[in-house]
């Protein structure tokens, strides 16, 4: 009788270790595992989740994952909130509206770029999407790198880095926008 009350107790034990969630369709659960490689599309981006936003210019995606990289945007620099509060906050701003929320970001980085590295400088593109539908427009994406710029949000920092020559050109063209309209950076009262 002792011998059936123990196997009892531990079975109640065993069982009380074991949770299976079950599905609305009475079906167990199961979770992906967690990528074990940056996963890469056929343009030669990392496809990442944005985890972590630290302004101004640095993006954790993937956190808490074997994938778990910082994202620095290519040949920029964001200036410290001591130097231009006004722009910093609405650089956090324009990161949490805009960034944080996607559920994918790509990231186009340089070649020859070692992706073990847990620092990638690249270019952050985002998925585009119709202001008037709200609908994604395929095959459309925004360069973070270059918005942050037309906003003066980041300034151009080190241009030797941007291999890419027309790359290189919009983010001239993005920062001399913002300078000629004397946004963020450019403004008197950055």
């Amino acid at each position: 009788m002792k011998l059936v009350i123990m196997l009892s107790m531990l079975a109640i034990v065993v069982c009380a270790c074991v949770t299976t969630e079950i599905g609305p369709d009475g079906n167990p659960i199961t979770r992906d595992p967690p990528e074990t490689e940056l996963v890469i599309d056929e343009h030669s981006r990392i496809i990442a989740k944005p985890s972590r936003i630290t302004p101004p210019d640095t993006i954790i995606v993937n956190e808490g994952t074997p994938t778990e990289r910082t994202i620095k945007l290519l040949g920029l620099e964001g200036v410290p909130k001591e130097d231009a509060p006004r722009t910093f906050e609405t650089c956090a701003w324009w990161l949490k509206e805009f960034v944080a929320p996607a559920m994918t970001i790509y990231i186009r980085f340089p070649g020859g770029t070692d992706l073990d590295q847990n620092v990638i400088y690249g270019e952050v593109l985002l998925d585009a999407v119709d202001e008037e539908t709200g609908r994604p427009i395929p095959d459309g994406y925004v360069s973070v790198n270059q918005a942050m710029l037309s906003w003066g949000l980041v300034r151009i920092a080190n241009p030797e880095a941007i291999k890419d020559e027309d790359m290189l050109r919009r983010m001239r063209n993005a920062e001399a926008i913002a300078k000629r309209e004397k946004r963020g950076l450019w403004s008197n009262d950055p």
